[in-house]
């Protein structure tokens, strides 16, 4: 089988990725193929932003660099952030792929160039968008006298290419042959991707030695079904780490207002990225022990004030939310009906009570940089980990939430940027 890897050396992900792939062709024998990208020709093709993260909310923007951090930390990777970010990348594109013709003409292997060149990026803060430093790298690696002009066609046909077969950000893998297409995207999506090599990823080798009194702040709104495909495993999350569990109904749409967001983010995406998007969420669900029989509400996007507010007046909440995610996105249910939600044990009439206490949770959850959900808060008062605050946003990261509850704190990337960030005090 065959491992596509498309990337652009102005992705963090991209570089995290670029540190774990080689593992995952050799362990499932697939061929990998390095396939080089202009990731601003992408993002010009779907309508997205050339700097990214200035269209972000601050507190995104911050999550998302700490989460970039740890990410680099797991895959063993050295990371010093260059200040001059996104760096045009086109030189060092087209050096690669006239260092891989040359390969296959019985030059040197030019892989140990393309980590070079992430290195130059992401860990020297090398001016790569500078040719002649371009020129310096490749030259260091046994590539003498590339001929970048000639690869000028080359980049922006495999640039054409990564457009039509869906690619709208890096990284993107593409496994064939493969029934269902074989895209993923992002570097961890790579579990995924050995899967469907016919691998598995080896298991993860940290300390296992859980805090004593780690609490843990479950942040969702019903509207939203990653926040569903969470609340099918954080409860056996907490029996297995000891952690102590508060769950934190908020209303996702005034969070997005606050923040300048769209109502429904996935009416915003490219085509692209909403088929990824969808076909991503099946991926997960699949693979989440509970959310057996998950598919998308009929009734997106899903109004949720009364569920919420019936969750905050309920005696039991816990069990009384997991009857009205499955309720939305399992049966397929108008959580919006006061009759369902009095069907599930709910009582429309004490809600009314909490519309107060909801409006105030909201408001906690913008003043503590909650942008989406679902969020997980952590917090140690105490002995392990005492004073910090760290946040994981997406269902997507509830493994590095048991990994952190177990015993894994890596300096510095994982201090929460709302308590030592530039925007501590007015987040």
């Amino acid at each position: 089988m065959v491992l596509d890897f498309w990337f652009d050396y102005s992705c963090p992900y991209a570089y995290a990725a670029s540190g774990l792939v080689e593992g995952v062709a050799e362990r499932t024998g697939a061929t990998l193929r390095y396939r080089p990208f202009l990731l601003g020709g992408v993002f010009r093709a779907v309508g997205t932003s050339q700097n990214l993260a200035t269209t972000l909310s601050p507190q995104k923007a911050l999550h998302l660099l700490h989460d970039q951090q740890r990410a680099l930390v797991r895959a063993g990777l050295p990371l010093s952030f260059p200040m001059e970010h996104p760096r045009r990348t086109v030189h060092a594109l087209r050096a690669t792929l006239a260092a891989a013709r040359r390969q296959r003409s019985g030059g040197p292997d030019h892989r140990p160039l393309i980590h070079a060149f992430f290195r130059a990026y992401w860990a020297e803060n090398a001016p790569i968008e500078d040719e002649a430093c371009v020129r310096a790298i490749a030259s260091a690696h046994g590539f003498l006298d590339l001929d970048l002009e000639a690869e000028r066609h080359e980049l922006r046909g495999q640039t054409d290419e990564a457009i039509a077969i869906g690619v709208f950000g890096a990284p993107a893998f593409v496994v064939s042959p493969a029934e269902d297409g074989g895209f993923y995207w992002g570097h961890d999506r790579l579990d995924a991707v050995e899967a469907a090599l016919g691998g598995s990823p080896p298991p993860a080798r940290l300390p296992l030695d859980p805090p004593s009194d780690a609490s843990v702040d479950f942040w969702f709104d019903y509207s939203s079904p990653f926040a569903f495909l969470a609340s099918t495993q954080v409860r056996a999350l907490a029996e297995r780490t000891g952690a102590k569990l508060c769950l934190r109904p908020f209303l996702l749409g005034a969070v997005f207002r606050a923040f300048g967001q769209a109502d429904v983010p996935l009416f915003a995406f490219s085509d692209a990225k909403r088929r990824w998007y969808l076909r991503d969420l099946m991926l997960q669900a699949a693979g989440a022990r509970g959310s057996e029989g998950f598919r998308f509400s009929p009734h997106f996007p899903l109004r949720t004030v009364l569920a919420l507010r019936c969750t905050l007046a309920h005696p039991e909440p816990w069990g009384f939310m997991e009857r009205v995610f499955r309720a939305a996105w399992v049966d397929g249910l108008d959580i919006a009906d006061p009759r369902v939600l009095v069907g599930l044990g709910g009582d429309p009439e004490a809600a009314a009570g909490q519309r107060d206490a909801l409006t105030a949770a909201t408001a906690e959850a913008v003043g503590t940089g909650v942008f989406g959900t679902p969020t997980f808060i952590v917090r140690w008062p105490s002995g392990y980990g005492e004073g910090r605050i760290l946040r994981f946003w997406g269902s997507d990261r509830i493994g590095q939430l048991e990994d952190v509850l177990t015993g894994w704190l890596a300096p510095g990337a994982m201090d929460d940027p709302f308590n030592t960030g530039p925007l501590a005090g007015n987040a």
